[in-house]
């Protein structure tokens, strides 16, 4: 992948993106519409699952920072500039979603943005120095958290509220959706898998996974087994094992950057999908999950008024069983899917990503 098919897109990190895409849906559909989440310990387990799409998206942002500077030229006004359309895209999804997100919520969407907006500087960071940053960001984390006394445990409501002291700078850079801490450490992780990508290094991938694996496992065990300190602020942010990340702790952030990390070598070491020089291309041909993540950001922007505002106008909220939880979650996923691959005959005209492409090329 070194030289010359570095400027080549790579459709195995489409694909990835594509499955990111699949788990997001299933994820919100099923916490969205299924009245047994209580009583179904498989629902819950397999909405669970959908926790590695914000991840992925985050960490594959981050790589195609990497990668568009091998394949454009000026890449810090593209990089810059897409970011603020993607920060746009996020604020309009905040309108057209108004039963889940306030005006001054920060979701996935700006969070990429804003990863994109630092990538002319970080990007320019040598390796070891950006490693230690993402570290340094996840300590930062947890005693930020721990200063503005931060649930551990963040309902929709405090999500998306501006009540409290610093208002929207405090969503954006701690308690909303995906705030910069500790988000902005999974772009840098991403920036640096484009490296190892590029230069052919794909171990690095694995080593890292395996690094932060160890990590999560380390830091929760010195909180179970029971040491005072690590049950105590600040301390308690990084070593207790909250299978959540509204907000995110230290050991599920690990255990995140890990899996993404790691399902970034599978998907490269393992598919076969076919490069090409043209970024509109659809030299991909058919492939489902290819075609899904060439148009995630439009799915992501799209799936949640379509779905979710009706759900909870119409009273749908938490109402059907498993079985037909089961059956609107499989009807979605298909119909997605099935659109993705007709759209791709056009190089998916008129959506968002082709919006990116038009005004930045």
């Amino acid at each position: 992948m070194a030289g010359k098919k570095s400027k080549q897109r790579i459709f195995a990190l489409d694909a990835l993106r594509g499955l990111a895409v699949l788990l997001m849906v299933l994820q919100h559909i099923i916490y969205w519409v299924c009245g047994e989440l209580q009583t179904n310990a498989a629902m819950p387990a397999l909405g669970a699952l959908g926790g590695l799409a914000a991840p992925i998206f985050i960490v594959l942002a981050g790589t195609g920072a990497t990668l568009a500077v091998e394949r454009h030229e000026n890449v810090d006004r593209l990089l810059a500039g897409r970011g603020l359309m993607i920060i746009g895209f996020g604020y309009v999804l905040n309108l057209l979603a108004p039963n889940w997100f306030s005006l001054q919520s920060w979701y996935v969407l700006h969070m990429i943005g804003f990863g994109l907006l630092t990538a002319p500087v970080l990007r320019r960071i040598p390796g070891h120095v950006l490693v230690i940053m993402m570290l340094g960001t996840i300590a930062l984390t947890g005693l930020v958290q721990s200063s503005l006394n931060t649930p551990f445990y963040m309902g929709n409501h405090h999500m998306t509220s501006t009540s409290l002291p610093a208002g929207v700078l405090r969503l954006a850079l701690v308690e909303s959706f995906f705030p910069v801490l500790p988000w902005i450490a999974f772009f840098m992780a991403g920036l640096l898998a484009g490296r190892w990508l590029t230069s052919g290094a794909f171990s690095l991938l694995v080593r890292a996974s395996g690094l932060l694996f160890a990590a999560a496992v380390a830091l929760s065990g010195i909180y179970l087994a029971g040491f005072k300190f690590a049950a105590h602020e600040p301390w308690i942010r990084i070593f207790k094992p909250i299978p959540n990340f509204f907000p995110a702790l230290a050991p599920i952030t690990f255990f995140l950057l890990a899996s993404a990390l790691l399902l970034t070598f599978v998907f490269i070491s393992c598919c076969s999908f076919r490069t090409a020089s043209n970024p509109g291309h659809a030299g991909h041909g058919s492939n489902i999950l290819v075609c899904l993540g060439r148009c995630s950001l439009t799915i992501l922007m799209v799936h949640i008024p379509l779905i979710r505002e009706p759900v909870v106008r119409l009273d749908i909220w938490r109402t059907l069983g498993v079985p037909q939880t089961l059956a609107v979650t499989m009807s979605f996923l298909i119909l997605f899917s099935l659109a993705a691959v007709l759209w791709s005959r056009i190089n998916f005209k008129y959506g968002a990503e082709w919006l990116l492409r038009r005004a930045f090329p």
